[in-house]
């Protein structure tokens, strides 16, 4: 995760927009998507993928998770809250 918050400015800022649907960089099925608040990291010790849309992309369908934390944006800034309850 601090990986992705050093390396992501579209995670890592809060108000950074996800590239737009004409940009032939953007990834497929993700142009159009809202930024998630909070930010939840989510360990899981198994996923299944599937072809989802036209043109198809993959989505990971994660089993149960194991543990997860909260992540939220301070300061126009994404960091981490603490532990996530369960569901």
């Amino acid at each position: 995760m601090q990986a992705a918050v050093d390396l992501c400015p579209y995670l890592a800022i809060e108000r950074h927009r996800r590239r737009g649907l004409s940009e032939v960089t953007a990834a497929p099925g993700f142009t159009d998507m809202e930024k998630s608040d909070p930010v939840i990291l989510a360990v899981t010790w198994a996923y299944e993928v599937a072809a989802i849309g036209e043109p198809p992309a993959l989505m990971f369908l994660p089993a149960a998770w194991m543990s997860a934390t909260r992540f939220d944006y301070a300061n126009g800034r994404l960091v981490e809250i603490g532990p996530e309850p369960l569901r």
